[in-house]
């Protein structure tokens, strides 16, 4: 099984992950930053659908919901293989066992699973065993980029058709330091249970 998903650049100088090249191996888990959301009836099957990058179709059931610290709540989705969070605010508050439609990126955890994980109670296991197949870097478009001054403003990732295949280029290995904005895309393959790195990945540099 094979995934594709966005790391955004601000993990290096945040020390949340290491400039991940191809070949390295990490226990991860990830977060999906939905765009649509909506429940489905209970027969509908589980789907994990790629439209392009990272950008995915998922029918899954939420299986568990959490409080986000923020007076708001975050569900975790089981979608046949594939368990993930999604801390998007159209998802808060969904029932567990709802079985819901989403479609969204998916991304590297930011933070608030692992970084959280002893407050959640009965927390499933959302992390992967994965090798890293593919490192693909973007550059952002320079319409999404404001100038002011010795400043720029930019979004730190943005969505597969706003971005051209010439602003997208395979690379060796995660790097910000470019000549403008640039977010990456990585290909993982999931390992076998069992195999790979037994630790997760954040917040090791």
């Amino acid at each position: 099984m094979q995934i594709t998903v966005v790391f955004e650049h601000w993990h290096l100088g945040d020390g949340n992950y290491p400039a991940f090249a191809v070949g390295d191996e990490a226990r991860l888990s990830f977060e999906l930053d939905a765009s649509a959301v909506e429940c489905v009836g209970d027969g509908a099957g589980d789907i994990v659908d790629q439209v392009k990058d990272a950008e995915y179709v998922i029918v899954g059931r939420v299986i568990r919901q959490y409080p986000d610290g923020a007076s708001s709540s975050f569900p975790v989705v089981e979608a046949g293989w594939l368990r993930f969070y999604c801390p998007t605010s159209c998802a808060a508050g969904l029932p567990v066992g709802t079985t819901v439609r989403f479609q969204g990126r998916l991304a590297l955890d930011h933070y608030q699973w692992v970084e959280c994980l002893d407050r959640y109670p009965e927390p499933p296991d959302l992390f992967y065993a994965v090798r890293v197949a593919r490192v693909r870097e973007v550059r952002i478009p320079t319409r999404f980029v404001q100038r002011r001054g010795k400043s720029l403003t930019y979004p730190t990732t943005v969505a597969p058709g706003e971005y051209a295949p010439e602003d997208v280029r395979d690379v060796a290995l995660v790097s910000a330091e470019t000549d403008g904005p640039t977010f990456s895309l990585l290909d993982l393959t999931v390992l076998p249970i069992g195999a790979g790195p037994g630790q997760p990945a954040f917040g090791c540099t």
